[in-house]
């Protein structure tokens, strides 16, 4: 009776591992889903910000011709190439920022796993 009683009770343990080890998959694989939502976000945001830098530079290639023909004014290339820097400035820090936030989610997941 004793034995069986034992092996009763280690099939209730593994039972329970084995529930315990599907949450954890089921964690994450939510988790996996979240960071590549996040990841595609990201990717998105950062095409969108270097077609409008890429625009811009062909705005200042546009700009610097004209410039050459003698049509364009000096103020009107100083003023594209100060809206060139502000946008490298931008999308500098909307980078920085869509990292800091990823590490940040990635870290809250984590932590939410263990």
């Amino acid at each position: 009776m004793r034995s069986l009683e034992t092996v009763h009770r280690t099939v209730a343990e593994l039972e329970q591992r084995v529930a315990e080890q599907s949450e954890q998959r089921a964690l994450l694989l939510e988790v996996a889903g979240s960071l590549r939502a996040e990841a595609t976000a990201i990717s998105e945001s950062l095409t969108q910000l270097e077609t409008r830098l890429s625009e811009q530079i062909n705005e200042l290639e546009r700009s610097l011709a004209t410039a050459r023909d003698g049509s364009a004014s000096l103020d009107e290339i100083e003023t594209v190439l100060r809206d060139l820097k502000a946008s490298q400035e931008h999308l500098a820090t909307e980078q920085a920022r869509y990292q800091i936030a990823f590490r940040d989610d990635l870290a809250y997941l984590l932590d939410d796993l263990y």
